[in-house]
């Protein structure tokens, strides 16, 4: 029973009211324990009583000697050192607490292209768990004109007036993005209701539909279709070197959430999801391992239905339910002139292997001039290792300072 009020307690009175709870509950408990062993004792059950008061206050009202202080090394903590920023609300709930930040430093577009010469909007943001800040869009979509410049727009431009699915957008960035590109409905499924609650600005649209669910749950019990069907990104970079986030847990990154999101693609539909870039390669490369998986398993060849752009810092996967042309690139509105036509394969090695463990595959290479710098469709079926030919190494004599002839090993380039 204490378990169950301790989990709604937690949308009633946050995290810090539930702690104080606790020790009301156990006041109580003492209190009830003095009194059934002895009546005539008056001191302690009135001291008892007293603290019971206190802390009932405090569970209400708790003091700020009583609030959590967060590591200085997470997202809320480095947002408030921005001169000016402030929470403008705290929720909590049995999954999270959600933290609503008002900052001027606060400036998120993940896959912004370089050649964008304007500023980035004004954000607000939200943290979940005090970490893992994602930005609330406050500007009317006339005045997005970075969208075009975003990687995540293009998933939108190669399917005009299409259906989408943003799954987990959390403050909204991607639904923004979707709407910008003109979607004709977007459903948009969050697992946390308190990030629609607090980011309510950025759901306001009547061609919208909000779902309440986990997104991989969602898409193995929908029975709808999409164009578009988008994988948000979730978190702000974070190194993986060290391996501090190798054994992480995310249901949605799986080979069978993968199959539940192709399914519901309408033919020609596309998949699309947003990662960081990590040295070396982890992050991309299992996404684009995941999908060829996927595909494979639906009876498509990966080598045409799969798409990887790599930008500065992310990487943009894009998998269709069939095979991409080049005249899905050309079809993207903004572009001024039409990207250059596939040429023949020719081996680069690059960051982003697909899923080449031990030879790099082939990649062609498109030139997107005005607004991304590269476009690489993948091929999943590497013919032959793109490793350089080792030096050979050749003897060479040289006498040593005891008279007798030494060998040395000098390379020479084959």
């Amino acid at each position: 029973m204490g378990c169950v009020v301790a989990l709604a307690g937690l949308s009633w009175w946050g995290g810090v009211g539930v702690i104080i709870f606790a020790a009301l509950v156990a006041m109580l408990a003492a209190l009830g324990f003095q009194l059934a062993f002895d009546r005539r004792s008056i001191g302690f059950p009135a001291l008892t009583v007293g603290a019971i008061v206190l802390f009932a206050v405090w569970v209400v009202q708790p003091p700020d000697w009583f609030e959590l202080r967060l590591s200085p090394y997470k997202d809320l903590s480095a947002a408030l050192r921005y001169p000016g920023a402030q929470i403008i609300s705290t929720q909590w709930n049995a999954a999270s607490r959600v933290d609503h930040v008002q900052s001027e430093g606060i400036r998120s577009l993940p896959g912004l292209s370089f050649t964008f010469r304007g500023s980035p909007p004004k954000q607000d943001g939200l943290t979940f768990d005090g970490d893992d800040l994602t930005p609330i869009p406050l500007i009317a979509q006339e005045q997005a004109t970075f969208a075009p410049y975003l990687l995540m727009s293009l998933p939108f431009q190669l399917r005009p007036g299409g259906d989408a699915l943003v799954l987990e957008p959390r403050g909204g960035l991607d639904v923004f993005l979707a709407r910008v590109n003109g979607a004709q409905s977007i459903t948009a499924v969050e697992p946390n209701e308190l990030a629609l609650a607090a980011a309510s600005a950025a759901y306001a649209d009547p061609h919208l539909r909000v779902v309440v669910d986990e997104p991989r749950a969602y898409a193995e019990r929908a029975a709808d279709q999409f164009d578009v069907i988008d994988l948000a990104l979730t978190a702000p970079y974070r190194p993986v070197t060290s391996g501090a986030y190798s054994l992480a847990e995310d249901y949605r990154l799986t080979v069978e959430a993968f199959e539940q999101y192709l399914a519901r693609l309408k033919p020609d539909g596309i998949f699309t999801a947003l990662r960081w870039l990590q040295t070396p390669p982890s992050e991309e490369t299992r996404l684009i391992a995941l999908a060829a998986e996927a595909v494979r398993k639906s009876g498509a060849d990966p080598s045409r239905s799969i798409v990887a752009l790599r930008g500065y810092s992310t990487v943009l996967l894009l998998v269709k339910r069939g095979q991409f042309t080049p005249a899905n690139c050309r079809r993207s509105a903004h572009l001024p002139t039409p990207a250059v036509s596939i040429s023949s394969p020719r081996p680069i090695c690059d960051p982003v292997r697909a899923i080449a463990t031990t030879s790099c595959p082939w990649i062609t290479t498109l030139v997107w001039p005005n607004r991304y710098s590269l476009i690489r469709r993948v091929s999943m079926t590497p013919t032959r290792s793109i490793s350089r030919r080792p030096p050979t190494i050749i003897p060479s004599s040289r006498t040593s300072s005891n008279g007798r002839k030494r060998r040395k090993c000098s390379p020479r380039s084959a």
